[in-house]
């Protein structure tokens, strides 16, 4: 039975990584020089996201997303694939 239990956490960190099916708004988040993508479809969407939230894509080490959660209050969901995956409140 422990060892079901270690092996599970692990299995399902495998399987929650962002992967190609996910499909990102075209121009930036913020404005058009912007990295950060809004995720517009695929399984990120559906496994993620909220009512009343943006799921936005930004890549890994990038340093604009502490803009991203000081004025507009993402956060972190997952990373993964060189990107990094926030919640962010519309309104």
């Amino acid at each position: 039975m422990r060892m079901l239990l270690l092996a599970l956490p692990l299995g399902l960190m495998a399987c929650a990584q962002p992967d190609p099916s996910t499909i990102l708004s075209p121009t930036g988040y913020r404005g058009s020089d912007d990295p950060c993508r809004k995720v517009t479809s695929g399984f990120i969407l559906n496994q993620y996201g909220r009512t009343g939230t943006d799921l936005v894509a930004c890549p890994l080490g990038y340093d604009g997303v502490a803009d991203l959660r000081d004025r507009y209050g993402a956060t972190l969901v997952i990373s993964g694939d060189g990107n990094a995956i926030y919640r962010v409140p519309r309104g």
